[in-house]
């Protein structure tokens, strides 16, 4: 556990605020310059919006009241993210280029009148039509931009934000739409402490006006470059993280209700990963997220699927012409409203997949009623398909026909998924144009981009007549 031996702070409650919102609030409100943040109860959705009535109701709160403009932050935090919401009222147009939000933690609680490597500001901004999040770094001098990246991976391990134009359960403004900004940062990953200097701003470019805390810390109103607006850690505010469960809630996360499952725990690279799972109640039009982390802990692929009657199926596959893939223990993440659950599976590579996992018989050729193949005459090539394995394998059926001088005249393939053990017939059909000898082959292949054999081909000699 990251966050220890917390001073005493008294905690000063604002009754007016408190009327307004729901009897189960618990809040913490920031005197002066100064937040204390309660440990959470619940981890927070980072979608942008309040996903439940009560979803950041166990956080602590300040209103922010600068250039005619409202709006509220709330902070809280667990074991492994600190979770942050800006939930500004007054910007009720969400401007696609210029939009913007910032969360400013010095970590060492040093200040200073230059940002120091201590100190990191994360920020959520509309640029150019897109939502991007960005990272920045004092290096001693200057602000520096270690990354700006659009991103969707809200239950990977990592730092992630959200902006969203609504006012969905929303216990400050249900009625207006407005701009809202979610922020979850990793704690280990950027050395946050249980006291820390803090800073927070939020642009309104429609009015071409900004909201900072503290009020009088200095920031500038953006313009184009993100760094510019801030001001100086020694004039920033202070954040408490502290260890505060409210009475008759509980002080872990309750365990997630997620079941998923796997058809497989071991694949091969070019099978398909099948995936089931069950969820607690359907709410609000929540999609499940599934994001797959290959062995590197790199991002192989995401997924977004619709539940129904509190279930949701999916699949993808592995790529199999890939030989730079990284094999070993992958990783499924789901994400389904505030939860979220994962399932391992090992991944092994083409080379340690059986030699020759299905049969394929020898083709077959059948004439419109004819004993001989003709010119003209349609032939249909038809062959038997086993799979040998106790698992799923896909399977890509090639029919190459050859001249007497080794030539190519005629090529085709027919892809399915075969089942464990199952057996199907595949049929080509080939239309002879010039009489002559000619090599019919014929190949059970992984894939056709991958020339991985799963059986021996088979070969036949035959004649084509004049018509």
């Amino acid at each position: 556990m990251l966050i220890r031996n917390i001073p005493k702070v008294v905690l000063l409650f604002s009754f007016p605020i408190l009327a307004l919102l729901p009897s189960t609030l618990v809040t913490s409100i920031a005197q002066n310059d100064e937040i204390v943040v309660p440990k959470a109860t619940r981890p927070a959705d980072i979608d942008g919006m309040w996903s439940t009535r009560t979803e950041w109701t166990d956080a602590s709160e300040t209103v922010i009241m600068q250039n005619n403009l409202t709006a509220y932050l709330r902070a809280k935090y667990d074991e492994t993210f600190v979770y942050i919401l800006i939930d500004f009222i007054s910007d009720q147009g969400l401007e696609r280029s210029s939009d913007l939000a910032i969360v400013c933690f010095d970590t060492k609680n040093n200040g200073g009148n230059a940002p120091m490597s201590d100190d990191y500001c994360f920020y959520r901004i509309t640029r150019a039509g897109d939502d991007l999040d960005g990272i920045i770094q004092g290096n001693g001098m200057e602000w520096i931009i270690l990354q700006e990246a659009e991103t969707w991976d809200p239950y990977d391990e990592k730092f992630d934000a959200a902006v969203a134009y609504s006012q969905m359960n929303d216990p400050y403004d249900s009625t207006n739409k407005h701009v809202i900004y979610e922020f979850r940062i990793p704690i280990e990953s950027y050395y946050l402490a249980e006291m820390m200097k803090f800073y927070i701003y939020a642009n309104d470019a429609y009015n071409d006006e900004f909201v900072q805390w503290p009020t009088n810390a200095g920031g500038k109103q953006f313009r184009s470059i993100v760094k510019d607006v801030l001001p100086a850690p020694n004039k920033w505010g202070s954040l408490h993280l502290k260890f505060y469960t409210p009475e008759g809630m509980r002080d872990e996360r309750p365990k997630s209700p997620i079941v998923v499952t796997t058809d497989k725990t071991v694949y091969y690279t070019g099978e398909t990963v099948k995936i089931e799972g069950s969820l607690p109640a359907v709410e609000n039009g929540h999609e499940v997220n599934i994001i797959v982390k290959d062995a590197n802990g790199s991002t192989f692929t995401k997924l977004m699927v619709k539940p129904t009657d509190n279930k949701f199926e999916a699949s993808f596959r592995i790529s199999s012409y890939d030989k730079l893939l990284p094999t070993g223990k992958w990783t499924i993440n789901i994400g389904y409203s505030i939860w979220a659950a994962k399932v391992d599976i090992n991944v092994l590579a083409d080379e340690k997949r059986p030699l020759y996992s299905v049969t394929l018989s020898k083709a077959e050729l059948v004439t419109a009623a004819l004993k001989d193949i003709r010119v003209g005459h349609e032939v249909m090539i038809v062959s038997e398909v086993t799979n040998k394995e106790e698992r799923d394998q896909h399977i890509t059926y090639i029919v190459q026909v050859k001249n007497d001088l080794s030539n190519t005249v005629f090529l085709s393939w027919l892809t399915r998924d075969l089942y464990a053990n199952e057996a199907i017939k595949f049929s080509v059909t080939w239309l002879p144009e010039l009489e002559g000898e000619y090599t019919l082959e014929t190949f059970a292949w992984d894939d056709i981009k991958s020339p991985t054999p799963l059986s021996p081909s088979q070969s036949v000699e035959l004649t084509v007549n004049s018509g």
